[in-house]
């Protein structure tokens, strides 16, 4: 990915502190959905957490693989808001 120009970094940088929003908030929701669907006696609602949760895991799986790529086309320039070291590991699936 090429350099990202001026004009645009800002707009840049906070699309990717809304990713790093969108993928905790996602990773938060597939941990709900987790334990709602062990301590559930409705088959059918769990199935659908179940699901919930496996399609979570997908999003959050695209967000950690699009990010550092993104970050890096940035000439490694940090953001103006560094995400923590835990943030750039990855969740489990």
């Amino acid at each position: 990915m090429s350099e990202i120009p001026p004009e645009l970094a800002r707009s840049y940088a906070s699309l990717l502190r809304d990713m790093h929003l969108t993928l905790l908030s996602e990773i938060g929701a597939r941990s709900a959905y987790d334990h709602l669907c062990r301590c559930i006696k409705d088959a059918q609602l769990a199935r659908l957490l179940e699901e919930l949760n496996l399609e979570g895991a997908e999003q959050v799986a695209r967000l950690q693989e699009l990010m550092p790529g993104m970050r890096a086309g940035r000439g490694g320039r940090a953001l103006a808001v560094e995400p923590s070291h835990a943030f750039w590991r990855r969740a489990p699936a």
